[in-house]
């Protein structure tokens, strides 16, 4: 036993030498320790006989680069194609079945939206009975002339009363040009009058066409003149006046000319005189 302490006290003193231990010999814990320690050192081992220089010495881990955020994939949602101004009038918004809505919570269509479902059969009652605050407020949540305002500068409706509703249209010069001259304002009118039949039950339609604080046009439609027609056959210049519409500017200009003519005619019948 003598010799191993012998050992140990050897390897202990070996290693005070070597890193300064300001530990004296003493118990056999000691011994163990520096013998430890001693052996450690005899086999390249700093972590145990000098950790405080392993840590100094050992290479740091090499942390890998970042990877660069990516941002998410955006999908372009698709949407629908633009009528043009020659098809603007043939196509409508499908009609809402205000008693379906009022019975009914949930669509049966595979179509409509349940959200807007439920819209529709919250303000079933009201828009049944004939409430123009139901009215206009169905107008303006689901807007419904919306597509128009691709040709118009402006565009709006409101209700007159329970089988009436009252919209009109701010001309775009864009598209008043060459022959849509005169289609245009018929094109767009019979357009707003078919979303409007198409939302509320109402009987009559009327539309002005407008540039600025001139009439161009205006026209007042029935429901059955506005949905029963086939209207990819027919010319929607002749179509509404034959509806009765009214073109006021032009009006004014061909009494203008008349009057001018009339004028021209009585000077022409005094020179002869």
């Amino acid at each position: 036993m003598s010799d191993n302490n012998d050992l140990l006290q050897s390897l202990y003193n070996i290693v005070g030498d070597l890193w300064g231990s300001e530990e004296k010999p003493g118990d056999r814990s000691t011994y163990v320790k520096a013998g430890q320690e001693a052996d450690a050192f005899l086999h390249g081992r700093k972590d145990v006989y000098a950790p405080e220089k392993a840590q100094e010495t050992s290479p740091k881990p090499v942390e890998a680069p970042e990877a660069p955020a990516q941002e998410p994939l955006r999908v372009a949602e698709a949407k629908p194609a633009q009528p043009t101004l020659s098809d603007l009038w043939t196509t409508a918004d499908t009609p809402v079945d205000w008693t379906d809505a009022l019975v009914k919570t949930e669509p049966d269509d595979g179509v409509t939206p349940q959200k807007k479902w439920s819209y529709l059969h919250q303000m079933a009652p009201d828009v049944l009975h004939g409430d123009l605050k139901a009215y206009k407020a169905v107008i303006d949540t689901l807007d419904p002339l919306d597509e128009l305002r691709t040709f118009t500068l402006e565009v709006g409706a409101e209700p007159v009363n329970a089988d009436e509703l009252q919209a009109w249209f701010l001309v775009d010069p864009a598209c008043m040009q060459g022959e849509n001259d005169a289609v245009y304002p018929a094109v767009v009118a019979l357009r707003i009058a078919r979303d409007l039949f198409a939302l509320l039950p109402v009987k009559t339609v009327s539309v002005e066409a407008r540039s600025g604080s001139k009439v161009l046009m205006k026209v007042a439609l029935s429901r059955k003149q506005a949905t029963a027609f086939r209207f990819g056959f027919a010319d929607p210049a002749a179509f509404v006046r034959e509806c009765g519409a009214q073109f006021p500017e032009e009006e004014k200009s061909e009494k203008s000319e008349e009057s001018e003519e009339s004028n021209e005619e009585e000077a022409h019948g005094s020179e002869e005189e």
